[in-house]
């Protein structure tokens, strides 16, 4: 999937790197917590540890120095 801002960004902003929206679920794809804003990714780094995270299942907690917020509702 692919999104707009959801921050409340304006135009004329530049942020470098992707911000990932991410939330666990069960195997039948349904939320079982709130959405992580994770990013922004800056460096190839921080791109390897969020891919690195995910595989591993994104297991609790998420790095924290890639975390953005929690999106809840």
């Amino acid at each position: 999937m692919r999104s707009g801002c959801l921050q409340g960004c304006s135009t004329g902003t530049s942020s470098a790197g992707a911000t990932v929206l991410v939330q666990p679920c069960d195997t039948h794809r349904r939320p079982t917590g709130p959405a992580l804003v994770v990013g922004p990714l800056h460096e190839p780094a921080d791109v390897a540890e969020c891919c690195a995270w995910l595989r591993a299942g994104a297991p609790a907690p998420a790095p924290s120095h890639l975390v953005a917020g929690v999106l809840s509702g």
